[in-house]
């Protein structure tokens, strides 16, 4: 570690860490704090992009400049490494100090990528059964995203919806029971659902079902008007609707899609 502490590659796992961190290590204070200043202003723009509706050009300015920024900060700090290698004059413990500090930032600060995954995180589960073969069956594995539909922001106390869910997608959800399941989406709220002869008529209309692997429905299912604020998903046997739910869109966890 004594020798670690003045290398090349302790200085940019501090400015991976904690933006800035690398510089003010080595001892270049304003540089960093205003690195450190950047990409906080970037990262409040991040989350304030789920809530307010920005176009494509905006997002790409607001994103990839500060991105670009944040590159650039690890070459200027190879740079002064490499030339000011023996003015850091930092003692082990500081270092471990900065080391301890860049850690903690990056678990317990809710503005870094590793505390918003953790809020945020997929989960990876088994099919419990072939109720949706051929897609998934009994065993495969699986993942939820639940970023598709909804994000959870530490200033918010509840999940924020920037995605409705759409017809032939697989959802995890947490029925009545508070057991979770998967479903594949036939109706979104408001909405009239049939099945005739394996054909699926939304409201009177004819509808395609882009389901996952081309799956293509058979057999009947009853005309079905799906709730406000709910979806109508099913579980399938062979193709066909065997049962079908009503799930409120806050019951929803995330969109599945297999893991192999």
């Amino acid at each position: 570690m004594k020798r670690f502490k003045d290398s090349l590659g302790f200085g940019l796992l501090l400015n991976l860490l904690l933006p800035g961190a690398g510089h003010i290590f080595w001892r270049d204070y304003v540089f960093g704090l205003f690195v450190f200043l950047i990409l906080l202003m970037a990262a409040a723009l991040f989350f304030v992009s789920y809530i307010v509706t920005l176009p494509t050009a905006a997002k790409v300015a607001l994103f990839i400049l500060p991105a670009v920024f944040y590159l650039f900060t690890f070459v200027d700090l190879a740079r002064s490494i490499r030339k000011d290698r023996k003015r850091t004059g930092r003692t082990l413990p500081a270092a471990a100090a900065f080391l301890l500090t860049a850690l903690l930032f990056q678990i317990a600060a809710p503005i870094t990528p590793v505390n918003f995954t953790l809020r945020n995180q997929p989960e990876i589960y088994r099919a419990e059964d072939n109720s949706l073969a051929p897609i998934l069956r009994s065993g495969d594995l699986a993942w939820t995203n639940p970023l598709a539909y909804q994000v959870n922001l530490f200033f918010i106390d509840m999940p924020l919806w920037h995605q409705l869910p759409e017809r032939g997608e697989l959802v995890r959800f947490v029925d009545g029971n508070s057991v979770e399941r998967t479903g594949l989406v036939l109706g979104l709220s408001d909405e009239e659902v049939e099945i005739v002869d394996g054909r699926l008529t939304v409201s009177g209309y004819p509808r395609l079902l882009n389901a996952p692997g081309g799956l293509r429905l058979r057999g009947d299912m009853p005309l079905t008007l799906v709730d406000p604020a709910s979806i109508l998903v099913a579980n399938l046997n062979l193709g066909a609707v065997d049962q079908t739910r009503q799930v409120p869109l806050d019951k929803l966890t995330g969109r599945v899609s297999p893991l192999f």
